[in-house]
């Protein structure tokens, strides 16, 4: 099966952890792994119009190579939920209609994507609910196992930092049910060697926001996010 190499300068906001399992006498142990982080810019400009993603309460202008999460001390756990907080601000002149897309898949050690691993293990949550459905909407046409898309129902005026889509992430504990064992008699007792299907593997979010003037903003929804089942009336965007 051929493989596709992640190209780093096109990630926007990378989390990238380490899965490390490891066992022996029958006893599973896990090691939390690492949050890996890499330089980002996530700005979209076009005439006076100019976003940028903002990452707990931070500007990505702000952060660029400065650590993701820092807030997570390097480490995390599966099942346990973390602060994520994702909003777009409005840096221009001028309203703006606001999307945001966020990805999610898992990449081996030498950095290629592992298409037979699930990303839907890997979690984002708005409190109680799957995103922030006062302030955002989903477009299921645009959405795939990697990728979820949210429209800003409201145009963000200048200087404003939306709602937050998402603010929670985790690893689904699920990771650590795919597994397999050997058995082995060393010294009159057996040992039990766990093998776990996504260790070593790392867990990628990539985050983007993009924005659009509302001159024309029909015409632009279609031709500039090729996207037909989203309109805008006034202030307001609905997705169909």
């Amino acid at each position: 099966m051929k493989k596709n190499k992640i190209p780093k300068a096109s990630i926007a906001l990378i989390i990238a952890a380490i899965l490390l399992l490891g066992v022996g006498g029958g006893i599973a142990t896990f090691a939390a792994p690492e949050i890996l982080s890499e330089s980002y810019e996530s700005e979209f400009e076009m005439d006076s119009i100019d976003v940028t993603l903002v990452e707990n309460g931070t500007e990505s202008k702000e952060i660029k190579s400065k650590a993701l999460l820092e807030s997570l001390e390097g480490k995390i756990q599966p099942g346990r939920v973390y602060d994520e907080k994702i909003a777009a601000k409005n840096l221009g002149e001028v309203n703006i209609f606001v999307r945001a897309i966020i990805k999610t898949y898992w990449v081996d050690e030498e950095g290629y994507k592992a298409v037979e691993l699930d990303p839907n293990l890997i979690k984002f949550k708005f409190d109680d609910q799957d995103f922030n459905k006062s302030a955002w909407q989903i477009n299921n046409q645009e959405t795939t196992n990697e990728r979820k898309v949210y429209y800003l129902t409201n145009a963000l005026k200048p200087g404003k930092t939306s709602a937050p889509v998402l603010n929670k992430i985790h690893i689904d504990g699920a990771v650590l049910d795919d597994f397999s064992y050997t058995t082995d008699e060393q010294a009159g007792k057996r040992v039990y060697t766990y093998t776990y299907k996504y260790d070593g593997y790392r867990a990628c979010v990539e985050a983007d926001v993009q924005a659009l003037q509302p001159h024309n903003i029909n015409d632009a929804i279609k031709s500039s996010w090729g996207v037909q089942n989203v309109t805008a009336s006034g202030s307001k965007l609905t997705v169909k």
